[in-house]
């Protein structure tokens, strides 16, 4: 059992002793961010920079909230008129008046 236990711990700490003899990150930076743009093709510089659609992207967060409210403000009226009716509120059930 000590032995297995052993065999364990020594394979389990095998890749950490390998880790350390790699470069450090620092020497050699990886990432979009070093890449050369020339690697790059222009729809995949336009995708990684978003910058240049940035109204879109704010157009879309903003519509998406536009109907969020606007769903919750149906569902608002809705329970509201549920309510009213199971009360027998006659001014709940019927159409709203017009001050026209």
């Amino acid at each position: 059992m000590a032995m297995a236990a052993l065999v364990v711990l020594s394979l389990l700490l095998l890749p950490t002793g390998e880790a350390q003899e790699r470069r450090p990150v620092e020497a050699h930076p990886h990432g979009l961010p070093f890449e050369s743009p020339l690697a790059l093709s222009p729809a995949a510089y336009e995708f990684f920079h978003p910058t240049v659609r940035e109204g879109v992207v704010a157009g879309v967060f903003v519509g998406a909230a536009v109907v969020v409210l606007a769903a919750l403000g149906l569902a608002y009226a809705v329970a509201r008129r549920r309510v009213g009716v199971a009360q027998g509120d006659a001014e709940a059930a019927s159409a709203p008046k017009s001050n026209a």
